[in-house]
């Protein structure tokens, strides 16, 4: 009897946690501004490449033409460039503390991990492929209007950058909730 009530017990318990998928297609709309993201598309021997890109305001005085933004690129890159020309980091990863606004209104507080790209550039974050955070941020890009993002380095240098995000992207995003 124990052995059973065990085993129900942990089957109820085991994978019980359902968590959101998302969702993203490109759009292939016109080039053109939609909200603080403007969207272009460029064009070369190797193909057609969608671009949505939203300024943002740092805290220091930025870096050469270092401004911040953020760059989407097609349906599987973001790029955050944050206004600094050098971000120290010992393994490529910082955690950083992000605001999500809706309007004037903070609506969503959380942890997020920014990676350095794997190619040596050390001036931006980078999210590539499609996997879960890649779509996760991309959905959030879509819906909310302001991000406030804080991180610090590893040389100890703290900053604190504010993009404006409203409107949309070029890319169609959805949230799926768990069933």
């Amino acid at each position: 009897m124990k052995v059973l009530l065990i085993l129900i017990i942990g089957a109820l318990t085991c994978g019980c946690v359902a968590s959101y998928t998302w969702t993203v297609q490109e759009s292939n709309r016109p080039d053109g501004f939609y909200g603080d993201w403007v969207t272009e598309e460029q064009i070369d021997d190797f193909g057609s490449y969608s671009f949505s890109t939203a300024k943002g305001q740092s805290s220091d005085s930025d870096f050469g033409a270092a401004k911040p933004k953020i760059v989407i690129q097609d349906d599987f890159v973001i790029k955050m460039f944050v206004g600094d020309g050098y971000i120290c980091s010992a393994n490529r990863i910082i955690r950083g503390d992000a605001i999500w606004f809706y309007g004037n209104d903070a609506s969503r507080r959380e942890s997020l991990y920014l990676s350095l790209p794997e190619d040596g550039n050390s001036d931006h974050f980078d999210w590539r492929g499609r996997g879960g955070e890649l779509q996760r941020l991309m959905y959030q890009l879509a819906i909310y209007d302001k991000l406030v993002l804080r991180f610090t380095d590893t040389c100890g240098k703290q900053r604190t950058v504010t993009f404006a995000i409203s409107g949309e992207h070029h890319n169609y995003t959805n949230e799926i909730a768990p069933d």
